[in-house]
């Protein structure tokens, strides 16, 4: 909804591949939500700690990502090894969990 907003003030793109989103916490797990179920609208993510814990379901897009058809996304996640570790899960188990279904399913 906001970027025919924006882009009355902006140059924007209308090419979803040349679109990118990103966020920190939960907001990369947003920036990958987005891309996720609005591939037409961007499809290039990048997750900097990513929120993929037992929050809201952040920890289901594993098992999501592997029974779902491919879709023309391209992501970028970063943790460190030192990060948040609570009753809600662990940041960095969390986004390494993101790796292996996205190999499996084919993406880069």
């Amino acid at each position: 909804e906001i970027l025919p907003e924006v882009s009355k003030s902006l140059p924007l793109t209308a090419d979803p591949d040349q679109r990118a989103i990103c966020g920190m916490s939960f907001g990369g797990i947003c920036a990958w939500t987005v891309a996720w179920q609005r591939p037409d609208a961007f499809r290039k993510v990048i997750s900097q700690i990513g929120s993929f814990t037992n929050i809201r379901g952040g920890d289901a897009y594993p098992g999501l990502i592997r029974k779902t058809p491919k879709k023309p996304i391209r992501a970028f996640f970063q943790d460190g090894i030192r990060d948040l570790d609570n009753p809600h899960g662990s940041w960095p188990l969390g986004n390494m969990q993101m790796e292996a279904p996205s190999t499996f399913a084919g993406y880069d």
